[in-house]
């Protein structure tokens, strides 16, 4: 089995190209900090809070920078970029873009594999990122609210 590139190119900091990735524990440091599930946060990155979106963004560039060294990529310097980037007349939209095809290449939104019997994709489970929705990112199927009264 090969590995699933899981990566995407993002050069729209400091003039580096740099790598977005979301793995497993990317993910989980995203819901501890928001208190939002991934599914929940993927099926509207279009719509994201600035620290919610500062704070993805830098979850899945931080991973770059090795243990021990001193450390570019934080909170407070995403935060700058970004407005740097907006103050030179640049548009959200390619950084928004780059997350959700972040999250896409994750595989944490891949759809079941079917077992023959085409339960795959059903109603009463979730599909994959962009299969049966408008948003390339959202899961059908998943629970939007899981309070109880």
């Amino acid at each position: 089995m090969t590995e699933q590139i899981s990566e995407v190119d993002f050069p729209y900091f400091d003039g580096k190209n740099r790598r977005l990735r979301y793995h497993f524990d990317e993910f989980l440091e995203l819901e501890t900090r928001t208190g939002v599930p991934p599914t929940d946060l993927a099926g509207s990155i279009m719509k994201l809070s600035p620290a919610n979106l500062r704070l993805a963004l830098w979850v899945g560039l931080k991973w770059q920078e090795p243990p021990g060294t001193r450390k570019v990529i934080t909170l407070d310097w995403v935060g700058k970029q970004l407005q740097k980037h907006l103050a030179t007349g640049h548009s959200l939209m390619p950084i928004l873009r780059a997350i959700d095809e972040a999250f896409t290449a994750s595989g944490y939104f891949r759809p079941e594999e079917g077992d023959g019997d085409g339960s795959a994709g059903s109603p009463d489970r979730p599909t994959g990122a962009g299969e049966s929705s408008g948003s390339p990112l959202r899961v059908v199927g998943a629970p939007t609210n899981l309070e109880t009264e």
